[in-house]
C-alpha cells in the first residue's frame, strides 16, 4: 500500500487523540501504530516520523496543536503505574512529559486544508468532463451544490478550464498549477530553437490554465529574458510541453495580479470572448466570417460541439450549410479551416479567403512538384 494510504489513517488517530486531551506524543505513538498493524501488522512509524508529521500539520497546515505541561488530575487519569513508563519504543519519565490537544474549540472534522481542496478540485474537474453526456445528468446538481458546499469556487476563482492530457508534461503542469493556486512567482526555463542561447528565461505570474487542441497552455504575466533583453508581456500565453526544462519558486518577487477576465464572467470583459483557441492579438477586431461546408458530416461534428459561441446557422440546403462566426482571425481558426479541407469553404470576408486560398495552393504544390 501506499505511504499516502496509511498517513491518511495516521492522520485520523492524531486528530480523535488531540480532541480528546488523551496524552503525550510517546502514547500517541503507540496508538497510531495500533491504528497502522490493523491494515499491516509489519508496518509501524518512529517517534521522529510522528514528531514530523505533528510540525507539517502545525505550521504547513494550520493545525492549532499546543503541548502543555499536563496537571496531577490528567496524570492520575492516564493510570500510569509508576514515574517511569516503559514504551515499545523508549523509557520515559511521566513527571517531565508535555501532553498535546488543540487548541479550544478547535474542530479538525471543519476544517478543510488548501492542500485538500487542491485534490478535491482536482476530482470535481475529471467530474466536470462527463457534463452533459447521456446518464450523466445528475453531475450538474451534485457539483453545483459541492461547490457551494466546501466554496471551492471563491477557493480556485475558476482558473482552471480542464479536459485532460498530462503525457509527457505531468511535472511542469503540476508545478505551475501549484503556482496558480499558492499565486506562486516562478521562473521557467523553456528551450527556444530561434533564441541564440538556446533557452528563453520567464518569470512568471501564473493567472489560468487552459487546454486547446488537447494541449496545456498557462496565461499570466510574464518578464521574458532572452538573448540578454528582457520583455515584459501580459498577457503571456506559456505552452506547457516538453520544451519546459526547469521551474522553481520565486520568493522576493511579488505576485502580479491579472486585469483580465479569463472566466468568462460576464462574457463581454472575457478574454476569450472573441477568439478560438488561446491565441488573442488584443488590438485586432473580430470580423464576420461566413464557412460553407459542402461536406455534412464534417459540418455535422463540428456543430454538435461548436468552436466558438457566436457559431450560427445561416443557410442550409442540399449542396451545402453556410455558418456564421465572429473571431478575430487566428492560427486556431486557420487550423481548423485546414483540417475540415476539402469540404469546407470560406466565404468571406474576402481577404480571409484569399489567405486561405493561398495556403492551400502552397500546399498543392508541393504534391504537384514530384
Amino acid at each position: 500500500m501506499k505511504d499516502s494510504y496509511f498517513k491518511y489513517h495516521r492522520e485520523l488517530v492524531i486528530h480523535s487523540f488531540l480532541l480528546n486531551q488523551k496524552g503525550s506524543i510517546h502514547d500517541l505513538l503507540v496508538e497510531s501504530n495500533k491504528r497502522i498493524r490493523e491494515i499491516d501488522s509489519e508496518k509501524e512509524i518512529g517517534l521522529r516520523a510522528l514528531e514530523k508529521h505533528l510540525k507539517e500539520l502545525k505550521e504547513k497546515h494550520g493545525y492549532p496543536i499546543i503541548s502543555y505541561r499536563p496537571s496531577n488530575e490528567e496524570l492520575r487519569s492516564k493510570n500510569y503505574n509508576s514515574d517511569i513508563i516503559q514504551y515499545p519504543h523508549k523509557e520515559v519519565d511521566v513527571r517531565k512529559v508535555k501532553f498535546l490537544k488543540y487548541n479550544q474549540d478547535f474542530n479538525p472534522k471543519g476544517f478543510l486544508r488548501d492542500d485538500e481542496k487542491n485534490k478535491i478540485e482536482e476530482a470535481f474537474i475529471i467530474l466536470r468532463r462527463f457534463i452533459g453526456q447521456p446518464g450523466m445528468e445528475w453531475l450538474d446538481e451534485f457539483i453545483y451544490n459541492e461547490d457551494q458546499l466546501l466554496n471551492l469556487t471563491p477557493f480556485l476563482e475558476k482558473k482552471i478550464q480542464f479536459e485532460e492530457n498530462l503525457a509527457r508534461v505531468k511535472k511542469p503542469f503540476s508545478l505551475i498549477k501549484d503556482a496558480l493556486m499558492n499565486q506562486d512567482v516562478i521562473k521557467v526555463k523553456r528551450n527556444v530553437r530561434q533564441s541564440k542561447l538556446g533557452y528563453h528565461d520567464l518569470i512568471f505570474h501564473t493567472h489560468f490554465l487552459k487546454i486547446w487542441n488537447n494541449k496545456w497552455y498557462a496565461f499570466g504575466y510574464a518578464l521574458e529574458q532572452n538573448d540578454n533583453r528582457e520583455f515584459k508581456n501580459s498577457p503571456y500565453v506559456l505552452p506547457i510541453d516538453e520544451n519546459i526544462k526547469n521551474i522553481k519558486i520565486i520568493n522576493d518577487i511579488a505576485f502580479q495580479k491579472t486585469e483580465f477576465n479569463y472566466t468568462g464572467e460576464p462574457l463581454d470583459t472575457s478574454y476569450f470572448k472573441d477568439i478560438i483557441g488561446v491565441t488573442n492579438v488584443l488590438n485586432k477586431k473580430p470580423e464576420n466570417i461566413i464557412l460553407r461546408f459542402h461536406d455534412k458530416d464534417k459540418f455535422d461534428r463540428l456543430n454538435i460541439k461548436p468552436p466558438h459561441e457566436s457559431w450560427t446557422l445561416v443557410n442550409e440546403n442540399d449542396s451545402y450549410i453556410d455558418i456564421s462566426i465572429r473571431v478575430k482571425i487566428n492560427s486556431e481558426l486557420r487550423n481548423i479551416i485546414y483540417k475540415n479541407s476539402p469540404g469546407l469553404e470560406v466565404i468571406s470576408p474576402e481577404s480571409f479567403r484569399k489567405t486561405i486560398k493561398k495556403e492551400i495552393n502552397r500546399a498543392y504544390s508541393y504534391y504537384t512538384n514530384l
